[in-house]
């Protein structure tokens, strides 16, 4: 029997999006979570499943009936230039339909969770915050570009009259998960010889959640926030990960001729077995670039402590 929800969770099947909706019954509040794959839910009297495609405006329509509050996870990660329509369709004309039904069904509130990619893969010359627009060049990814106009689409929809809220978390570190091949726990279970050089942003899936939920509650609207613990080098996250890789001599840095070489071998890979390789040439431009994120308007905005990255590192082992 359909319950009466009032917060809708987009992309079900998103660990993140898992993670919110665990949150948010532990509070007693109602669900009604939607995806366009079937997914399996521990039974729980507030929390009702539909399957749902973004592209579907009779369901979609259907789906957000009654709805006040909408966490929209529902995302498409890849860095294959095969990939680059259903990148555009998903994160970009998928949100477009989510953001007009909702101004169309008077829902209060849309908090969309994007990402720190969105400010742009190619090297910054200064800390990142909020404010930084982003870097335009030839090797930003794709799926850069399509996270940051999905952004715009909020926006839009903010300046029609939805509140809205844009989470920009930066690599969230998880347990691992056969179905992410992006997730960096995974990367260092992996035991790849070669560490790439540069920072990122670090951030704990519990602090992301955590986040997120409590702007959700708050009087914030038309503001975005980065939401990343600490920012550390690559090779200090897998060596942290997986102690192995530092006593292997064979974990260097990567170079330009490792790079060439394991681009080549994952094209090879991909034609003969059809496999979508991990270190994609957009990939590999991450190596040698620093991203510094700054987090001091999260902070203020909420009082948020995060969690130290060495305590989530240890939590996950």
């Amino acid at each position: 029997m359909p319950i009466d929800a009032k917060i809708l969770v987009t992309g079900a099947n998103n660990i993140v999006a898992q993670a919110i909706i665990d949150k948010l019954l532990v509070q007693g509040k109602k669900i009604r979570a939607i995806s366009n794959k079937k997914q399996e839910f521990k039974a729980d009297k507030n929390l009702e499943f539909q399957k749902c495609s973004l592209f579907n405006i009779s369901e979609l329509a259907d789906a957000m009936e009654g709805i006040e509050k909408i966490y929209h996870c529902d995302e498409f990660v890849s860095f294959l230039p095969k990939e680059e329509d259903k990148l555009y369709n998903i994160n970009v004309i998928g949100t477009e339909n989510l953001v007009n039904i909702a101004l169309s069904k008077n829902v209060q509130k849309l908090v969309y969770l994007s990402s720190t990619l969105a400010f742009g893969t190619y090297q910054h010359k200064s800390k990142i915050n909020e404010e930084t627009r982003r870097t335009e060049h030839k090797k930003n990814t794709y799926y850069t570009i399509c996270k940051s106009r999905a952004e715009l689409e909020i926006s839009r929809g903010n300046a029609e009259g939805l509140e809205t809220i844009i989470v920009c978390p930066s690599i969230i570190i998880q347990q691992k998960n056969k179905d992410s091949i992006y997730n960096i726990v995974n990367i260092a279970k992996a035991n790849y010889s070669s560490y790439p050089e540069g920072k990122n942003g670090f951030v704990g899936l519990k602090d992301v959640v955590a986040a997120t939920t409590q702007l959700m509650e708050s009087e914030k609207n038309n503001e975005k926030y980065i939401v990343s613990a600490e920012n550390r080098t690559y090779q200090s996250i897998l060596e942290h990960i997986n102690p192995n890789l530092k006593q292997k001599h064979l974990f260097s840095k990567m170079n330009n001729t490792k790079a060439k070489i394991i681009g080549k071998i994952n094209k090879f890979r991909n034609f003969v077995f059809d496999a979508a390789p991990f270190l994609t040439s957009e990939i590999l431009n991450f190596d040698g670039k620093e991203f510094i994120f700054e987090n001091e308007k999260i902070i203020k905005a909420l009082d948020f402590e995060f969690t130290s990255i060495n305590k989530v590192l240890e939590e996950i082992k």
